[in-house]
């Protein structure tokens, strides 16, 4: 219906023209007037008129739209699981049975908002409502339970758990404790080595996610099928593996908890300055301090525990902001204040390791970037593994996504090491820009916008010999001083 009324529309137009050829001005604002009105139909009718069925049927075929019959689905079967006894995690009673959870349970429901999955991954919208004690009365010695509700997404690799099953029937049915500790310390020890992982973490981090068993003093009893399943089917996804391993490391949301092979993080809106509809009203201000949140997210890639985090799909979608952070001027040691990796997996996700900041510092807030799409996203092992495969003529054919490598001429064959870096990449595409996305920096005032782009033009050249530590901080004392109008006039008085 609405391409034969675009036709119609297009025929009437051109028999209207070809009446009006007459070369008379008015005949031509008539036929201009026309043929304005024909396109305000046709975008209209394009606005107003639903997708066919026949299109909407072949975008969910190819995974380009989200089914929320099939989300409901999804979250039926986790739940019909877990009453069966197949699966367990501490989600598992908010999500299928709100109305029987204890009172002294912390998270009280989840309510799913927005299907956001794509393809055969499971990304939902949620409500998380949390159990929250409130002081009442002089000194707080009286308690009266409030409750409070946060944004959360509900994630897993696949929509069905049941291709994990045959494993936990089989190899791994009967195995004790120890073994399967060790069997999964390998799997993930296969994802960040040379570095190693230990049991003793892994154990805690089962502990604190309902997955270990009740006694954790030898000799420890074995796993009961249900929480191997669950156990199995989380670290056998790579991107609950790699949040697991970055907790506490301001580079990714932590954990809350898991049901089965479904994982839940905290929500992060994405920056709001890659809104184009916000964009007009968005401050240089704060477009500054949103990119110096961006910067402290680079060296916590590259100082992570278990060596650099290589982002290789970076486009503002895929990035979240947190909330306030400070950072100092005069202490480059500051920028990582809120990056902990003293203790491994610590207990409390929310809690950061801060240092105290000296009075005569000159301190500014920033906004806290994290990474919240990580499934093109590698330590060093699986980097070398991605990049050293394909045969090669010309360094293009050693691109993956965002991280590239060289090509041996002489052995045909890319190079295993990453040939750019995290910093390159957030220059070009986050800060400069891209055909698709504009950066964050444009427009700079005309005060900062020589210098500054002299240093994006030089962050953005992977072939420059520049310090990466260097650059940053160049990058990170130039836009402090746009937060700080006394050492900004203190430099222009200076030049």
């Amino acid at each position: 219906m609405l391409f034969a009324l675009f036709f119609w529309l297009c025929t009437r137009a051109r028999r209207s023209y070809v009446r009006l050829r007459p070369h008379t001005a008015g005949q031509r604002r008539r036929c201009t007037v026309i043929s304005v009105l024909v396109a305000v139909a046709f975008i209209f009718a394009l606005w107003s008129t639903p997708i066919l069925p026949q299109s909407k049927l072949l975008a969910e075929r190819l995974g380009l739209q989200c089914d929320e019959e099939r989300a409901i689905n999804f979250l039926d079967q986790l739940c019909s699981n877990y009453t069966h006894g197949y699966i367990v995690g501490p989600l598992c009673p908010a999500l299928c049975q709100p109305t029987l959870v204890p009172d002294d349970h912390a998270i009280r429901r989840l309510t799913i908002k927005k299907c956001l999955s794509h393809g055969n991954k499971v990304v939902l919208a949620m409500t998380l409502t949390r159990r929250l004690q409130l002081a009442n009365g002089e000194g707080g010695s009286e308690q009266r339970a409030g409750e409070v509700s946060e944004d959360v997404v509900l994630k897993a690799s696949h929509f069905s758990g049941e291709h994990y099953r045959s494993t936990i029937d089989g190899p791994l049915g009967g195995i004790s404790m120890a073994e399967a500790l060790e069997l999964f310390k390998d799997l993930m020890d296969a994802f960040v080595s040379p570095y190693r992982t230990n049991s003793t973490a892994l154990l805690k981090f089962m502990d604190r996610y309902g997955l270990a068993p009740p006694s954790s003093t030898p000799p420890l009893p074995p796993p009961s099928t249900a929480q191997l399943h669950s156990l199995w089917s989380l670290l056998d996804q790579e991107e609950f593996v790699h949040l697991m391993l970055l907790a506490n490391s301001g580079v990714t949301p932590n954990l809350i908890g898991s049901c089965g092979h479904a994982y839940l993080v905290p929500s992060r809106p994405p920056p709001s300055a890659f809104n184009l509809m916000l964009l007009p009203h968005i401050s240089w201000r704060e477009r500054v301090r949103t990119a110096l949140g961006f910067l402290t997210l680079e060296q916590r890639l590259a100082s992570t525990r278990y060596g650099v985090f290589h982002l290789c799909d970076v486009k503002g979608e895929n990035f979240g902001v947190r909330r306030q952070a400070t950072t100092c001027s005069d202490n480059s040691e500051n920028v990582h204040a809120l990056s902990s990796h003293d203790t491994e997996w610590a207990d409390d996700p929310g809690v950061r390791m801060e240092r105290n900041t000296d009075e005569s510092s000159e301190c500014r807030n920033e906004l806290e970037v994290e990474a919240i799409d990580i499934d093109i996203s590698f330590f060093e092992r699986k980097m070398k593994e991605m990049l050293g495969q394909p045969r090669c003529d010309t360094d293009e054919e050693c691109e993956f996504f965002d991280c590239h490598a060289y090509c041996d001429k002489w052995r045909r064959q890319c190079a295993d090491v990453r040939s750019n870096h995290n910093l390159h990449v957030l220059c070009r595409k986050i800060f400069i820009g891209t055909k698709t996305q504009v950066g964050l920096l444009w427009s700079a005032p005309v005060r900062i916008r020589h210098n500054l782009h002299l240093l994006l033009t030089e962050c953005s050249d992977y072939t420059a010999t520049t310090d990466t530590r260097l650059m940053t901080e160049r990058l990170r004392t130039l836009l402090l001083e746009e937060l700080n109008p006394r050492k900004r006039t203190q430099r222009q008085k200076a030049l």
